[in-house]
C-alpha cells in the first residue's frame, strides 16, 4: 500500500492491473478489508476496476464471510458493463456456503448457467457442499 501512495506522490497512477495485485495481496495476508477497501479507492480516484480486480475483491468477502457485500460488488460490476467470469461465481458461491446462506447459492448458480458460464469441479463442489 506504500507503494501506491509513493507512486501517488510521484504523479503516476497505477493501472487496473497493478491495483488487482495489490487487492490480491491483501487478501492473501488477511487484510481482506484493506483490499475491499483499496477497490473503493480505486473506483474514486485511480481507474475503473476490472473483472480480476473484482474477483479480488470477492475473494476478499470469502475471507471476510461477507456475501451480502459479494452480491453487491456482483451489481456493481454489471453497472460498470463488466462481465463476470466462473470465478467470480466461484468466490461468490464459496462466500455463501460459507455463510451458510444456501438458498443464495442455488441461485447463483442458475444465474451463472443463465449467463452461458460452464461450472467447474470447483463451482460443483462448492455447491455440493452446500
Amino acid at each position: 500500500l506504500a507503494l501506491l501512495d509513493l507512486l501517488e506522490q510521484r504523479g503516476h497512477s497505477p493501472d487496473g492491473f497493478t491495483l488487482s495485485a495489490v487487492i490480491t495481496s491483501c487478501v492473501d495476508c488477511g487484510h481482506w478489508e484493506r483490499g475491499l477497501g483499496l477497490l473503493r479507492t480505486m473506483q474514486e480516484r485511480f481507474v475503473a476496476p476490472t473483472v480480476v480486480a473484482y474477483n479480488a475483491a470477492m475473494a476478499a468477502c470469502l475471507m471476510g464471510r461477507k456475501w451480502e457485500t459479494s452480491l453487491h460488488l456482483l451489481e456493481d460490476m454489471l453497472q460498470h458493463r463488466l462481465k463476470p467470469d466462473v470465478v467470480t461465481y466461484n468466490a461468490m458461491i464459496r462466500c455463501s456456503q460459507h455463510s451458510q446462506r444456501f438458498e443464495i447459492v442455488l441461485e447463483l448458480l442458475q444465474d451463472m448457467q443463465r449467463r452461458g458460464l460452464q461450472p467447474a469441479v470447483l463451482t460443483y463442489t462448492s455447491s455440493a457442499s452446500a
